[in-house]
């Protein structure tokens, strides 16, 4: 994620933008799916408008802040960089697990490379199962904590900066990143160019096709304003990996209770006479927590929930594959 210590001043977050087109397909053709989002996360000024591009049915930020702005969206308190509490132990027991199943599906001694590794909370337990774990972090702030608390190998920067020319891995991870970074199409080329003939790429990311999103609308927490640059859904994630010479070999969904609870905070902060209300629906409420799993196991099922996972092989013969341009993901 960006580095940033300084709040945005509202005169640039409406003054530092960029119109783009779709990353995918590069259209210009699109309509508009949010058009007041704001940070409701971190309350950081600005409205943002999400819009999907009506040929290839990617959604995407547009106008979105330039990188230089952006960066002021990732404070240090950002949730990614700090886990504390119960809730802390939760998400590392929850880590703890990933990494054994990770383990469990590749060779002994694997290497592993981590794009938006954070603070490093899945390189601890990656490593611990005797994984040669490397990440890719763009925010110091995070790197800095993986390299002096944790003794991990991280590299501040972007993924096309990192220092990892002539290295390849048997694994590359990217879990709720796909969806900060501006160029998600080069990052996966970029991803795919690293991994050895057979190498697994795993990506997670929020679903923007869900029936959450869609109930919830500006109010979804999977939009993020404006730090989620561009949402998938399994359609169109999948054309991205298949673009980059990979086989798409599973569709994992999750189970996301939080998606549900603080939209419906987000939902209830916003109207007169529920703001009570709002302080009590958070995720470390457990009674609401164990509510938002049933709803979100009921969706896992359905291949509906607000987030999943999309797994994929680079094939033997990678050597002589070219990338396919040209798959258009179904709207």
């Amino acid at each position: 994620m960006p580095p940033a210590h300084e709040s945005p001043t509202p005169g640039s977050t409406v003054d530092d933008r960029e119109s783009v087109r779709c990353n995918f397909c590069h259209a210009d053709n699109f309509e508009v799916l949010v058009r007041d989002g704001r940070d409701r996360r971190h309350h950081l000024p600005g409205e943002f408008r999400m819009v999907k591009c009506r040929e290839c049915g990617l959604a995407y930020l547009n106008p979105r802040p330039t990188a230089s702005a952006l960066a002021a969206y990732y404070p240090p308190d950002y949730s990614p960089y700090t886990q504390r509490g119960l809730f802390g132990k939760l998400t590392r027991w929850l880590r703890q697990r990933e990494a054994a199943a990770l383990r469990r599906s590749l060779p002994s001694g694997a290497e592993v490379l981590e794009v938006g590794c954070a603070a490093g909370d899945l390189m601890i337990p990656m490593r611990d199962a005797g994984l040669r774990v490397t990440g890719v972090e763009l925010s110091d702030h995070a790197a800095t904590i993986a390299r002096t608390r944790h003794n991990l190998d991280v590299h501040t920067g972007a993924l096309a900066d990192a220092p990892l020319a002539g290295r390849t891995f048997d694994a590359v991870i990217m879990r709720n990143v796909i969806e900060h970074v501006p160029d998600p199409k080069g990052d996966l080329e970029k991803a795919a160019s690293l991994l050895r003939p057979g190498g697994l790429l795993s990506l997670r990311t929020d679903n923007v096709a869900s029936s959450d999103a869609r109930l919830f609308r500006a109010l979804w927490y999977g939009f993020d304003f404006p730090r989620h640059l561009t949402l998938f859904s399994p359609q169109t994630l999948t054309a991205f990996v298949q673009s980059a010479g990979l086989e798409v070999t599973r569709v994992r969904f999750s189970l996301v209770p939080t998606h549900w609870i603080v939209s419906l905070q987000y939902w209830a902060s916003e109207r007169k006479g529920f703001a009570s209300l709002s302080r009590l629906l958070s995720p470390r409420n457990p009674l609401l927590l164990g509510l938002g799993f049933g709803i979100a196991a009921v969706q896992k099922v359905l291949h509906d929930s607000g987030r999943f996972v999309v797994l994929a092989r680079k094939p033997m013969a990678a050597a002589t594959t070219a990338p396919n341009r040209e798959q258009h993901p179904g709207r």
